[in-house]
C-alpha cells in the first residue's frame, strides 16, 4: 500500500512538533522507521536493556552459579555461552544467602587472576511491590553509574524480595513486576530475577502474572550430577528454544591451615567445544558456524578472504565480538564446522567446502581460498 504524499505531509507537520507526557503518559510519534536506535543487548540476542529475564529452577540447581557467572562475564567485558556481554558495572541483590554469594564471586576473582570486576553485592530485607524500595535499588544503580554504567541488576530471589507476600497472588506479583520493569527502564539495565520451581518440578511457583511479566524466561534443569542445561522457553523479542550447558565444579577459596579446614564453594564452567575434551559444541557455537558460512556468501562471490579480513567482517555483522575474545571465537568456529565436515583445509592455509551432505545449513559458494595461518589444535 501507497501512502498519498499529501498523508506523508500532514504526518510530517504533525510529528514535527516534541513528544509529549501529558496526563502522566509518555507519548511518542513513530517517525521515520530508519532513524529507530537498534536495540541494546547486555547479553547479546538473550537480554536486552530495559528488559526483565526470570531465571527458574528448582532448588540447588545452580541458579546463583549461573547468576555470579554473567555478572562476572558482563563485569569484566567477557562472553557468556559464547555470547558477547556489555561491559559494564553490575548490581548484584544477594537477598536470600549473601555470604555464599560473595564467596563464589570471590572464587571467580582467583580464578582471574584476582581481578577486581565493577559489582556490588546488596543485601538486606527488601519489598519490591513497595515503590520506595524499588527507589532504593534505581538510586544506588544511578549512584554506581556515575563511575561505569550499571547494566545488569540482578534479584536474588523474588521470594526474598517480595516482602513475604503471597507468591500465588496475581495482583500482589504483578505490582512486584512493575517495580522491576521500572528498575530496568529507568537504570537502562537488564534485570535478572532468580525464581524457585515448584519442589522436584520443572514449572516455576507461583502466580502466572511471574511468567506473563517477564520479557525473557529461562529454565534451568539438573541433566546429571554435575550437568546442567538453561533453556529459553519464551520470550518477546528473540528465538525460543535456545539452551546453553554448564558444569559445576568446587574449588577452593581458602587453603587449610593449622587451625581452620579448608573453604569451599562451587562455580559453573560453560560446556563448549572450546573445551579441550569436549566433543559437542555449545548451541552457540553451532549458531555461529552457520552464520559464517553464509557470510561467504553474503560478502564475497569467490569465497576468498584473507584470516584478518574474514576476522573484521565476522564482528562487523555481530558473528563475533570485538578484541581478543572474538578472534577465539573464529578460531572455535572454525574448529566447529571442520568437525562437522563443512570445511577441510589441505594445509593450514588453504581451506574449502566440503560438498557432502550439509544438514540444515545453507550450502555456501566458497571455493579455496587463504584464510591465512590459523592452528586449529590450539
Amino acid at each position: 500500500m501507497t501512502v498519498p504524499t499529501q498523508i506523508r505531509g500532514a504526518v510530517r507537520s504533525v510529528t514535527r512538533n516534541s513528544d509529549s507526557h501529558a496526563a502522566g503518559l509518555s507519548v511518542q510519534w513513530l517517525g521515520d522507521p530508519s532513524s529507530a536506535p537498534r536495540k541494546e543487548w547486555v547479553i547479546r540476542g538473550v537480554l536486552g536493556a530495559g528488559e526483565v529475564m526470570v531465571i527458574h529452577a528448582d532448588t540447588k540447581v545452580g541458579k546463583t552459579q549461573l547468576a555470579t557467572h554473567i555478572s562476572f562475564a558482563v563485569a569484566t567485558g567477557g562472553e557468556i555461552f559464547g555470547r558477547p556481554v556489555a561491559r559494564a558495572a553490575v548490581l548484584y541483590g544477594a537477598f536470600e544467602k549473601a555470604p555464599v554469594t560473595k564467596k563464589r564471586f570471590r572464587a571467580l576473582q582467583r580464578i582471574h587472576e584476582n581481578v577486581e570486576p565493577p559489582i556490588a553485592v546488596c543485601s538486606g530485607p527488601i519489598n519490591l511491590a513497595n515503590a520506595e524500595d524499588a527507589k532504593k535499588i534505581i538510586d544506588t544503580a544511578k549512584e554506581m553509574s556515575s563511575t561505569l554504567p550499571v547494566k545488569l541488576i540482578v534479584v536474588d530471589t523474588l521470594n526474598r524480595a517480595s516482602g513475604g507476600v503471597d507468591e500465588n497472588a496475581a495482583g500482589p506479583m504483578g505490582l512486584i513486576f512493575n517495580q522491576l520493569s521500572r528498575i530496568a527502564e529507568e537504570v537502562g539495565a537488564g534485570v535478572i530475577v532468580l525464581h524457585h520451581n515448584t519442589q522436584g518440578k520443572t514449572k516455576m511457583r507461583g502466580s502466572s502474572a511471574v511468567p506473563a511479566s517477564a520479557d525473557v524466561l529461562m529454565s534451568l534443569e539438573k541433566r546429571s550430577d554435575d550437568i546442567r542445561e538453561a533453556k529459553i522457553t519464551a520470550a518477546n523479542d528473540i528465538p525460543e528454544g535456545q539452551s546453553f550447558r554448564f558444569r559445576l565444579r568446587q574449588v577452593e577459596i581458602t587453603p587449610r591451615t593449622a587451625d581452620a579446614d579448608a573453604e569451599h564453594t562451587v562455580v559453573m564452567d560453560a560446556i563448549g567445544s572450546d573445551q579441550k575434551g569436549d566433543a559437542v559444541a555449545s548451541q552457540a557455537v553451532l549458531n555461529r558456524a552457520a552464520e559464517l558460512l553464509q557470510l561467504f556468501d553474503r560478502l564475497n562471490e569467490a569465497g576468498r578472504f584473507g584470516r584478518a579480513a574474514l576476522l573484521s567482517a565476522a564482528r562487523d555483522h555481530q558473528i563475533v565480538s570485538e578484541g581478543k575474545s572474538g578472534s577465539e571465537q573464529l578460531r572455535v568456529t572454525l574448529k566447529e564446522l571442520k568437525r562437522q565436515g563443512r570445511l577441510d583445509y589441505s594445509h593450514q592455509d588453504i581451506w574449502s567446502l566440503q560438498t557432502g551432505p550439509m544438514s540444515n545449513v545453507p550450502i555456501s559458494s566458497l571455493k579455496e581460498g587463504d584464510f591465512g595461518p590459523m592452528d586449529l589444535d590450539q
